[in-house]
């Protein structure tokens, strides 16, 4: 072993030995080395379970974003589909409209030649039926034109009456 005696300005003595010197700088070297170690092995499991992590909720960013994706697709077919029945209601609705108006116009109608047909049916039973107006002639013409009328008259009159008042028309020449 060797040792030095190294004076130092304030006249102390102090005695060095180099090869303990070089075992305490070994073994903090090796503390030290170890300590990095230790904690560059701790850095690398937090890096990877941050990694981990990452990738994990990677995954489920994607898992929501595909589920978001369905969702709209199926909120674009349901608003599709909501248009369509919007507008096959809206279609009905115009259909019914349409009915309506022309059930009451036919309505209307009957109920302007119901008096005319009742008299035509009333002159055919007295043979008074040689004296009619124009107006009950015009009306007739535009009567017989219409199949839908006819057709709701004779419902009405029943299909006997309806023959004898279209032949007792077709009589007026």
């Amino acid at each position: 072993m060797t040792t030095r005696r190294v004076t130092r300005e304030s006249s102390e003595r102090v005695e060095i030995s180099f090869s303990e010197l070089a075992r305490q700088l070994g073994e903090a070297y090796s503390r030290g080395a170890s300590d990095m170690r230790a904690n560059f092995d701790a850095l690398g499991r937090l890096l990877e379970a941050r990694e981990g992590t990452i990738r994990d909720q990677g995954k489920q960013l994607f898992d929501l974003a595909s589920r978001f994706q369905e969702v709209l697709e199926k909120l674009n077919l349901l608003s599709e589909k909501t248009a369509q029945v919007v507008l096959l209601d809206a279609q009905k609705e115009i259909a019914i409209k349409r009915l309506e108006s022309s059930a009451s116009r036919d309505r209307e109608i009957l109920d302007l030649l119901k008096p005319v047909a009742q008299r035509g049916i009333a002159l055919l039973g007295t043979g008074a039926a040689a004296v009619v107006p124009a107006a009950i002639k015009k009306t007739l013409e535009r009567v017989l034109e219409s199949e839908q009328l006819c057709a709701a008259i004779q419902a009405h009159v029943g299909t006997e009456a309806w023959v004898a008042f279209v032949e007792w028309a077709a009589a007026l020449g």
